[in-house]
């Protein structure tokens, strides 16, 4: 978990970082069965704003706010129909779910990587 927290102070501390990027392999839709996918977000921490996050993947660009404590560290980006958490643990595996109207979420697992 040290190097998890360490690698996010870095992220946010220190705007000339390249992006965090995370790389899903399985996509589970609620009641239905796991499936393999290959999906990304990137993630950047807003200059000047600490704690604000932007998420980037290939449908939206969302804006969000970072927290940490002694477990994982969680994302939250919400829009005006989704709900979009993000956990990261100090392995850095990842779950990212989105939270629809319905109810509906879709759960995708993967790993996250700083970029250099």
């Amino acid at each position: 978990m040290k190097y998890l927290i360490a690698l996010l102070a870095a992220v946010i501390t220190t705007p000339a970082m390249a992006n965090t990027v995370c790389t899903f392999t399985t996509e589970c839709l609620e009641g239905e069965v796991c499936n393999d996918t290959s999906m990304q977000v990137t993630l950047a921490p807003d200059a000047g704003a600490d704690g604000r996050w932007t998420m980037t993947s290939d449908a939206e660009t969302l804006q969000g706010e970072g927290f940490q404590s002694e477990g994982p560290s969680h994302l939250v980006f919400l829009s005006e129909t989704t709900g979009h958490f993000l956990s990261i643990d100090g392995d850095f595996n990842a779950r990212y779910s989105i939270h629809m109207e319905g109810p509906f979420s879709i759960t995708y697992h993967g790993t996250c990587e700083a970029g250099s």
